[in-house]
């Protein structure tokens, strides 16, 4: 994980490593690291895995926003008074869903 953000502060020695953020060739290394600790018939099936399931970023950033689109669509259905009281909570999440229209050109 990144050195820099909230998953280096859980990142434990025994299921990660960190690398300086923005540093690719560190990332390899710490990538490097983690295959080492594995078995060879483990680091084998993460392989697969991975091909198997990258897609490209924009790929993931559409399915991304069609589950948020979803989400805000369950949200859109509760009574507008309970609208009106503010965001819902997703149940079994930390996630906020809120109806409001979000403008993505506005700088954090």
């Amino acid at each position: 994980v990144p050195d820099r953000g909230g998953a280096a502060a859980y990142a434990g020695d025994a299921a990660a490593e960190v690398y300086r953020s923005g540093d690719v060739a560190d990332c390899v290394r710490a990538a490097s690291r983690m295959l080492a600790r594995l078995s060879p018939d483990l680091r084998v099936q993460c392989a697969r895995a991975a091909r198997a399931s990258l897609i490209p970023p924009m790929a993931h950033f559409e399915r991304l926003f069609d589950h948020y689109r979803h989400l805000a669509a369950g949200a859109e259905a509760r009574p507008r008074a309970q609208a009106a009281a503010g965001p819902a909570l997703v149940p079994g999440h930390s996630l906020a869903v809120t109806t409001q229209p979000l403008d993505m050109r506005q700088s954090p």
